[in-house]
């Protein structure tokens, strides 16, 4: 009878450790499946939970010579903004209520005089209709960009905004035609330089309100007996 010739304990231990190992690198060599891949990019990509909200590209702080008081700019798209309304003492100009501590807070309110006393610290200007309205698009449009320049507190029942690019648009009301003043913690008035908008109709100003998102050109139905902030521009 002819014997069947088994290989050594020793040889089958060596084939089958040769067999697993190389089993072992077809499998490396294998290309990851779709889903494989998905699943490692989503690691990699996905953004930390504590991520914080997106901060203005520039922010600082400037002196006006002319009477020492340092005011707040930030930079948003390509221009540079004060990041609080103007409190220079200029001819023409009140504190809100005939105080001092709301002009502190709020700025001054200036007559409608404004483009002409030119009241903006060198190197500054009166904003005009054109870089307002670069302003509202870059912040989404008039119908939100309110929402997004308005500061997150001082404004009545929590009216206030997200301040996305540090705007910082506080609520300090105006004087009225009458002499009387009323809006603050509620509203904000700003002067721009006059400008026509496609209808053909004049703005010389804008406002925002407590209670909406948006921002509103203020031109014929307001009268220029009134008193309004101002925000300055860079030059």
């Amino acid at each position: 009878m002819t014997k069947t010739k088994f290989p050594s304990l020793t040889a089958s231990l060596v084939l089958a450790t040769t067999l697993t190992l190389s089993c072992e690198d077809k499998e490396k060599d294998k290309p990851a499946t779709a889903a494989e891949t998905a699943s490692v990019a989503e690691v990699t990509a996905s953004p930390p939970e504590t991520a914080e909200k997106t901060v203005p590209d520039k922010q600082g702080t400037f002196t006006d010579s002319r009477d020492s008081k340092t005011y707040k700019k930030v930079t948003i798209g390509t221009q540079t903004w004060m990041a609080e309304n103007l409190n220079f003492a200029a001819k023409g100009s009140k504190c809100y209520d005939d105080n001092p501590d709301n002009c502190a807070k709020y700025g001054r309110l200036y007559d409608w005089n404004v483009e002409n006393t030119k009241p903006c610290p060198a190197g500054w200007h009166l904003s005009t209709y054109e870089e307002w309205q670069t302003l509202l698009n870059y912040a989404g449009g008039w119908e939100t960009a309110g929402k997004k320049l308005k500061s997150t507190s001082g404004w009545q029942d929590n009216g206030g905004g997200t301040d996305d690019y540090g705007f910082s648009a506080l609520p300090g009301g105006k004087v009225s035609d009458d002499g009387s003043f009323n809006g603050s913690g509620s509203d904000s008035y700003w002067w721009c330089v006059t400008g026509i908008t496609e209808n053909g109709d004049p703005i010389w100003g804008y406002e925002m309100g407590y209670n909406g998102e948006s921002v509103s050109g203020i031109g014929d139905e307001f009268g220029r007996m009134y008193f309004f902030s101002v925000r300055c521009i860079q030059n």
